[in-house]
């Protein structure tokens, strides 16, 4: 398949340009990470979530199996492709920017790889298709613009943005100001690979009230 993405079978299967090798299906990690997020986010059983850059579509499948109607975006046509069968009609490589269409939304290790203008387009549109809160997982440098806090976060050559955690807030503060964000270095249940990294890793909720 012709992808005009950096983000083919390579990138997911063999680790050219990421930090992923073998990406597949594991849900004794996956599993727990949708039922943190759900209780963080208070997402209840039936409610829609859009999760944003869902790659094969493994969070997808975990947050179905926990009884929540979850759908999937990519950029990735492999991956999109390549998704887990069981979620293969909730993913899709383009999204409809229909206002309050998803209760939640998740984007984890994804907002890093777009630049920042691109990065504002799209979340003016996914702030306005969130009814209630979103969760966005980011690598954080020490120093706008320095290296990132894990080592491991250097491997991936489509990471674009090297913030610090207060940029990534003043960033997303700036996308509507009727949203309330906040954010942490630390969630249980998420990015434990990182632990050893003091505030490696960046956790941002945007909910509307």
């Amino acid at each position: 398949m012709n992808n005009p993405t950096p983000f083919h079978e390579g990138y997911y299967l063999r680790g050219e340009g990421s930090n992923y090798v073998d990406y597949s299906w594991m849900p004794e990690a996956t599993l727990p990470l949708a039922a943190t997020i759900k209780k963080l986010l208070g997402i209840n059983d039936g409610d829609r979530l859009l999760d944003v850059g869902a790659a094969r579509g493994y969070l997808v499948k975990a947050m179905r199996m926990l009884r929540v109607e979850a759908f999937g975006y990519d950029v990735s046509e492999w991956a999109v492709a390549n998704c887990h069968f069981d979620v293969t009609e909730f993913m899709r490589t383009s999204y409809d920017p229909h206002p309050m269409s998803y209760d939640f939304i998740t984007a984890k290790d994804v907002c890093e790889h777009i630049d920042p203008d691109t990065l504002r387009s799209m979340m003016l549109d996914l702030t306005s298709m969130m009814r209630q809160a979103m969760l966005i997982v980011v690598p954080l440098a020490a120093v706008d613009g320095g290296p990132y806090i894990c080592p491991k976060d250097e491997q991936d050559a489509t990471h674009i943005n090297r913030w610090a955690l207060p940029t990534w807030i003043k960033f997303l503060e700036s996308i509507d100001r009727r949203l309330v964000v906040s954010g942490g270095y630390y969630v249980p249940g998420i990015k434990q690979a990182n632990s050893s990294w003091e505030h490696s890793c960046g956790f941002i909720t945007i909910k509307r009230i």
